[in-house]
């Protein structure tokens, strides 16, 4: 947070929508999370919330923080959302934060204005001066195979120990890859559990 608010006066409130969306629509899965039966509406009631009240004397800040804004979503609605977020926020005192496992959706993100409203955080990058078309250079935190197998069999719970039967000498999964991000290694690990429990169904079906 101290990278993101400066000293304050007053304390910000905000919000922060964090965990996996079940699909690429960013947009309906934030919706589902906030109970929101306005399809239409629900944005703009969001945006009106943390929009601070001119009239109020202390002109708290708020912050919103969208966790795992990975793609672009179907017909590039992430994108459309993210736009209409920086635009309603751009005068106000509203902190507007995405958090993404992407570089290259990173880069499509502080590009949509040509990084005047959205633009890397000086601590995520190596080169936070960078100007169009110089892409920003992204800190990482390498996985290795053996600490990604570890974090899925954690994510895992013994559920599926067919999946982790085959290790190296390291104690890694042979279908795991590197350079990998969590967020991949757990839908190829989604991916593999479903295929398990289709083949299990089969199976009973033909019992």
């Amino acid at each position: 947070m101290k990278t993101i608010l400066p000293a304050l006066p007053h304390a910000p409130h905000g919000l922060m929508i964090g965990g996996l969306a079940p699909n690429d629509n960013y947009v309906s899965y934030m919706a589902s999370l906030l109970g929101a039966r306005d399809s239409k509406g629900w944005a703009q009631a969001l945006i009106q919330a943390l929009v601070p009240d001119p009239k109020d004397s202390q002109r708290r800040k708020s912050i919103l923080i969208l966790d795992e804004f990975n793609s672009p979503g179907p017909d590039d609605i992430n994108l459309s959302f993210a736009r209409t977020l920086y635009k309603a926020f751009a005068d106000s005192d509203v902190y507007l934060v995405f958090l993404s496992q992407s570089e290259e959706f990173a880069d499509r993100l502080s590009d949509l204005n040509n990084r005047s409203k959205i633009t890397a955080l000086p601590t995520a990058v190596m080169n936070p001066d960078a100007e169009l078309p110089t892409k920003f250079q992204w800190k990482r935190m390498e996985w290795s195979r053996d600490l990604l197998t570890k974090y899925l069999e954690h994510l895992d719970g013994g559920k599926n120990p067919a999946l982790f039967k085959n290790k190296d000498k390291n104690g890694a999964v042979d279908w795991i890859d590197v350079p990998m991000t969590p967020h991949k290694a757990r839908w190829k690990y989604e991916t593999k559990s479903d295929a398990l429990l289709d083949e299990a169904t089969l199976k009973k079906v033909d019992n």
